[in-house]
């Protein structure tokens, strides 16, 4: 078997709890039960001994590092969104996180900008990635775009990402079809 790698993008509560101060992708989360699902997935990857990295966007409480020019960004700042060590960005509670998981702090949009993420990776011979998060149409998007230009075998797990709203995801997802394998979780743990 070729060595997989799951990244868990983005389940952090300033994004997805209800109570966070950019709540986009809040609602699908919850509606579609995205968190259940992103747990199956990473209980797969956990007992077939898969690279786990849980991702979070982050910034020093001074925002030195924001994009001055991101229309994602342009009021994170503003809100005192997305600090580090804040409940902001940390991993919403329902989330299981395992213990020999790896952690990642990106301060753009795709995970692969100015992170060791190719790096850890590549150590680890990985060939296969698999992606859950959020937002599909920015993070998962960009960062499965990314990969496949690196020439990872890119997988989406499609009910385990969530957008802003059905509409995006959807055109999202479809998008990313012509690049990369978009699968379920139940077709994956089959």
């Amino acid at each position: 078997m070729k060595p997989s790698a799951l990244l868990v993008i983005d389940f952090i509560n300033d994004i997805v709890h209800s109570k966070g101060k950019i709540p986009g992708c809040a609602k699908m989360v919850a509606e579609k039960e995205t968190i259940e699902k992103a747990n199956k997935v990473i209980r797969h990857a956990e007992k077939n001994d898969w690279l786990i990295i849980f991702v979070a966007v982050a910034f020093n409480e001074n925002y030195l590092e924001l994009p001055q020019n991101g229309k994602s960004f342009q009021r994170v700042k503003e809100l005192g969104a997305l600090q580090k060590n804040q409940w902001g960005t940390e991993y919403v509670q329902e989330l299981y996180v395992p213990k020999n998981s790896l952690a990642l702090i990106k301060n753009r949009i795709n995970v692969f900008y100015n992170t060791n993420l190719d790096l850890l990776l590549r150590a680890n011979h990985v060939q296969d990635l698999y992606l859950c998060g959020v937002s599909t149409e920015l993070a998962i998007q960009s960062t499965a775009r990314d990969a496949v230009d690196r020439d990872y075998n890119v997988h989406v797990l499609s009910d385990a990402c969530a957008g802003s709203s059905e509409e995006k995801h959807n055109n999202s997802l479809s998008l990313l079809q012509d690049l990369t394998h978009v699968i379920t979780v139940e077709s994956l743990l089959k």
